[in-house]
């Protein structure tokens, strides 16, 4: 089972990036959120209690997705699909952080076997202190977005519409990245034209 779309505020993407690059054959177990504070590039601070996080999990009995290049917490915001290329089955608290047991999709072993996306990126749900409460889906991305492991944009604030402007610059910020990283490079502008469901010129 998956979540529901979640339209809710305080939600963050890309915060945080963990190498879990493999010979092309998926770990069962993959390391999702660190323990303890991490600071943004822009200076906004989280916090990750694994065991709260593993005891919600446990709670709500349902089997969080896995995205490529958090395609779930996107596309959800202007109402299309997105499809799961993995299932989190099981997490758990450990000493350096939060770890998930994954059940890997054909799309997921092949990603990470072409190593077109060798890192995890959680999407998670945050109170007004920057506590992650929840994890919304977790993602393989390109790349982290800084050189170390690895601190990009995060989407917070209240109540956002669908197409809140806020949540679509942060959005293009992080699909902006996630090109670069891949060696396509586009501008902010057209990074929010392909959110948005237009085509960007050659």
């Amino acid at each position: 089972m998956s979540r529901s779309p979640l339209s809710a505020p305080n939600l963050a993407l890309g915060v945080v990036t963990l190498d879990v690059a493999t010979a092309g054959i998926p770990p069962a177990w993959v390391k999702v959120a660190p323990r303890g504070p991490v600071t943004t590039r822009d200076g906004r601070a989280y916090q990750f209690d694994p065991e709260a996080l593993a005891a919600r999990f446990a709670a709500d009995g349902i089997d969080i997705p896995v995205d490529l290049d958090h395609a779930i917490a996107r596309k959800t915001l202007f109402g299309e699909r997105a499809d799961a290329v993995g299932w989190v089955k099981e997490l758990q608290a450990r000493a350096d952080g939060l770890y998930a047991r994954v059940e890997w999709l054909a799309a997921a072993t092949a990603a990470l076997a072409a190593r077109t996306h060798r890192f995890i990126s959680p999407t998670f749900k945050h109170d007004d202190k920057g506590t992650a409460t929840w994890l919304h889906s977790i993602a393989l991305v390109a790349a982290p977005a800084l050189s170390m492991p690895a601190l990009a944009a995060a989407i917070g604030g209240t109540a956002p519409a669908p197409r809140d402007p806020v949540m679509l610059a942060a959005a293009a910020r992080d699909f902006q990245t996630s090109e670069a990283a891949a060696g396509r490079p586009i501008c902010f502008a057209d990074a929010v034209v392909a959110l948005c469901g237009g085509s960007i010129d050659p």
